[in-house]
């Protein structure tokens, strides 16, 4: 069984330049057979039943770099603009009410 995956695949999957060396050296240690150059034609060994498909080759080369050298960002939340007047509203209602011993009840 074969599966046809661009060689910079991985590169692109993990936002990280491995470069066509890695991602080759790295299948060939999974125990597969890997062809061509821009295009890698991959042999899958009988073994691996798992790999199936570009992105399982992609993982296995992320995998064996290892996860902990892939780079960490949090997302940028999108600017805040507050809250909206009938927010502002339901809320001094809800402080007050509870000021007063009242509990909302939420019900699904």
């Amino acid at each position: 069984r074969t599966v046809t995956m661009p060689a910079g695949h991985p590169d692109r999957v993990a936002g990280v330049a491995y470069g066509r060396e890695t991602v080759v050296r790295r299948l060939q240690e999974v125990g597969c057979d890997v062809y061509g150059q821009d295009e890698l034609i991959v042999t899958i060994p009988s073994w691996r039943p798992d790999l199936t498909a570009p992105n399982d080759l992609a993982e296995e080369v992320i995998r064996l770099e290892g996860y902990e050298n892939l780079p960490s960002t949090l997302p940028k939340p999108p600017a805040g603009r507050g809250l909206t007047e009938r927010q502002r509203f339901h809320r001094r209602v809800g402080r007050a009410l509870a000021g007063r011993g009242y509990v909302e009840a939420l019900t699904y």
